[in-house]
């Protein structure tokens, strides 16, 4: 898969007004309202690409996982997928602004898909549906399993790479203040030195004292900093396990 950044998002303004007119056949015309999967099985036969490649558009542009998508999210399929068949590698996401335009097109809340209890007519009408269509229900069920695994795995290395650099600032930390408690002696004795003496060597011990005072400052400051980073990239790693 391409990174996000190095993929072409640009849509030509004759891309556009073909993938509108694509999108006005699938829905009848009615430019508002969504479209689901099985009824883009014309464009997926025409398209000639694996049935992964083609559910891993889809899940790309279905951000909301409602099993449907409306004329903005058709869009960006057909550019992905255009792409995908010039050969050129699926992204591994979506850029920010394209799923911001998304979301505030998109006002169902629900995240979730809730599969419909099922009755005689349900059996029935799954009775008649066409193979393609469940086969690729069922390799898209997969995909999500697959890529909520991945996930999770990633997660939890994450969580051990952090538990190891907590160890590693612990350790900088105990060397940090052991380094500070020595400079404070340091400081201690000349300041008692700079007491005794006067002239040059006075104004000579009072520069070190002011070195070692600033030396001691961006100490400080620096294992403030990686503490930090350490508490918000632990708060980041344990939000992805949640999630």
């Amino acid at each position: 898969m391409s990174d996000t950044s190095n993929f072409d998002w640009y849509i030509s303004p004759a891309d556009r007004f073909s993938y509108e007119t694509q999108f006005s056949k699938c829905s009848n015309g009615d430019d508002d309202c969504e479209i689901t999967l099985p009824q883009l099985d014309p464009i997926f036969h025409q398209s000639r690409l694996q049935t992964e490649d083609f559910l891993q558009i889809w899940q790309l542009v279905d951000i909301k996982y409602q099993q449907s998508i409306n004329k903005s999210q058709f869009i960006y399929f057909m550019h992905i997928l255009t792409s995908r068949r010039r050969g050129r590698p699926l992204p591994v996401g979506l850029p920010l602004n394209i799923k911001e335009e998304f979301l505030k097109e998109n006002q169902i809340a629900s995240s979730l898909y809730i599969r419909p209890s099922v009755n005689v007519r349900d059996v029935g009408a799954s009775a008649n549906k066409d193979i393609n269509e469940l086969q690729m229900e069922l390799v898209q069920l997969e995909l999500d399993a697959s890529a909520a695994h991945k996930e999770s795995q990633m997660a939890s290395q994450r969580l051990k790479e952090l538990c190891v650099a907590k160890e590693e600032i612990e350790g900088m930390a105990a060397y940090v203040k052991s380094h500070e408690q020595a400079l404070e002696v340091e400081v201690d004795a000349l300041r008692k030195s700079v007491d005794s003496q006067s002239g040059v060597a006075s104004a000579m011990d009072s520069t070190r004292v002011r070195d070692l005072i600033s030396k001691i400052a961006m100490d400080k400051q620096v294992l403030e900093l990686l503490l930090a980073q350490l508490k918000d990239d632990q708060d980041a790693a344990n939000l992805s396990l949640a999630i």
